[in-house]
Parts: C-alpha cells; sequence; structure tokens
C-alpha cells in the first residue's frame, strides 16, 4: 500500500534534482515505473473480467430450486467443476489488478477508499472461492453419484444435494456484495478523487449500490425476484462489463495521465509543505 507515497517521493526528488541530465533520466525513470504498474494492473482487470464472464457465462443457469433438475442439469454439463475453478482463477486475476489500482492512489481520500475497497475484495474473493469449489467440485460428485445410484439411493442423494445448495445460498449472495457490490462503491468514489472519468466513477457507484441491493433482497427474501437478475445480470455481466471499460481506461491513462498526475502530486505536496511551514512562501 506504500505505492503511491512512494510515486509521491520520486517526483519529489525529481522536483530538486538541480543537474538537467540526471532530471531528464529520473522522470524517464519514473514515467517508465507508473506506465508499467497500470498496465500490469489494466492487464489483470481485463484479463479476469473476461475470464469472470466467460466462465460464469458457460456454467449456465441451474434450476437449484429444483433437486432433481439441478442434478440432472450438472450431470448433463461437460465441465461443471471446470467452469467454477477457470471462474475462481479469473477472479484472482481480477483481484491481482484491484490491488494495483488502488496502489496507484495518491489523494489522501482515495488511498483510504482503496485499502478499504482492497480489504473487501480479498475478504469476497476469499468466501467466492470457498463457495465455488464447493459447488462445483462436490455438486459435480453429487451428481455423478445420482446418476449411478438406484432409485432409493437417489431420494438420498436429492435430500442431499437440496441441503448443500440450500448452506450454499448465503455464502455466495455475500461474496457478491463484498467481491463486486461494495468494491465498486469505494473504487468508484476513489477514482473520481484521482481524476478518473466521472462518468466512469459514477457508473461504479450505481452499479455496486444496485448489486448491494440486490444481492441483499434476494438473501433476505429468495422469492423475491430470480436469481439469474443477481448472479447473472448483475454479478456475471454489468459488473464485469464496468471492470472491463475500467481496465481499458487504465490501460489509456497509463498513457497520457502520468506525467499530469505526477505533477499535480508534487504540487500538492508542495502546497502542504508551504501550509504547514509558512516560512516557505517567503
Amino acid at each position: 500500500m506504500r505505492e503511491g507515497q512512494a510515486v509521491v517521493d520520486r517526483h519529489i526528488a525529481i522536483w530538486n534534482e538541480s543537474d538537467r541530465a540526471k532530471r531528464r533520466e529520473l522522470i524517464g525513470q519514473s514515467w517508465t515505473e507508473e506506465e508499467l504498474y497500470l498496465r500490469v494492473g489494466a492487464i489483470c482487470v481485463i484479463a479476469g473480467s473476461l475470464a469472470v464472464f466467460a466462465f460464469r457465462l458457460a456454467h449456465g443457469d441451474p434450476p437449484a430450486a429444483t433437486p432433481e433438475a439441478h442434478l440432472q442439469f450438472v450431470t448433463d454439463h461437460p465441465a461443471y467443476a471446470g467452469v467454477h475453478l477457470g471462474a475462481i482463477l479469473g477472479v484472482l486475476v481480477w483481484v491481482g489488478g484491484i490491488i494495483v489500482l488502488a496502489g496507484t492512489f495518491m489523494h489522501s481520500l482515495a488511498r483510504l477508499l482503496g485499502r478499504w475497497g482492497t480489504a473487501s475484495v480479498l475478504i469476497g474473493a476469499a468466501i467466492f472461492g470457498v463457495d465455488f469449489t464447493i459447488d462445483g467440485v462436490a455438486g459435480q460428485d453429487l451428481a455423478r453419484a445420482w446418476a449411478a445410484a438406484t432409485p432409493a439411493g437417489q431420494a438420498d442423494l436429492v435430500r442431499a444435494a437440496h441441503t448443500a445448495t440450500t448452506m450454499l445460498r448465503g455464502p455466495s449472495l455475500m461474496a457478491i456484495v463484498i467481491l463486486w457490490g461494495l468494491p465498486l462503491l469505494l473504487f468508484g468514489r476513489a477514482m473520481m478523487l484521482e481524476g478518473y472519468p466521472t462518468w466512469l466513477g459514477w457508473t461504479g457507484l450505481v452499479v455496486g449500490a444496485v448489486t448491494i441491493l440486490g444481492a441483499t433482497a434476494l438473501l433476505l427474501q429468495p422469492e423475491l425476484f430470480p436469481g439469474v437478475v443477481v448472479y447473472g445480470l448483475l454479478a456475471s455481466v454489468l459488473v464485469q462489463m464496468w471492470s472491463l471499460v475500467l481496465g481499458l481506461v487504465m490501460w489509456h491513462r497509463a498513457s497520457t495521465g502520468v506525467a499530469e498526475r505526477g505533477r499535480g502530486a508534487v504540487l500538492r505536496f508542495r502546497d502542504h509543505v508551504v501550509r504547514q511551514d509558512p516560512r516557505g512562501s517567503s
């Protein structure tokens, strides 16, 4: 979490360097490092969001309300456990990009929001990983056992599958809130403070808020509306589309916004020093 302060320190060193050749060298190194951070973060956010979208699309919409139909759906799925593990990998790559993004923030409030957002995505990714591992691996094992069992044995496996889906409903919805709802609120506001496009920040705030409300409502009232609205439309489509655009903006910012952002950081630091020590202004 010290990357933002390190950026400020580098720009202060450039500001104070009297040798022109050395200053040009420091400027080139600084811009290159910052561009690298943002580009790596952008690649992770883009790749992660595309992977999550693709694997959740390949997952399909199982009829969780009917245990027998759910087991048949899993039995007929060509790679049920595989798409779950792929989605987990995509989330981990996406989280890596979000951590890089938070490390580039320099505004004090934005850095605080970035830290909270980083904590949220890490906790959410942990819940998501456990939920999706159990659903993918255990769900596939139950479905295979059900398909090979006698009618009497199938009844027991149907009850086991119903118990498993009931227990996983809460963690899956909380994972959506903590992994994709709350972070979009925090990072949406933080990016507005950092000079990212205002429309991107506001879109993050809106999508994050709707995701939190939708997942929470479904958690409290399971029959309020179809689960595909939260699991599909919000978590798998809208959040991933926003993340994809965020990655593209980060890549563009690495090329065009680094120098201006660095100069702004130096000026803000200089103004802070002047306010702390009035003699510096004379």
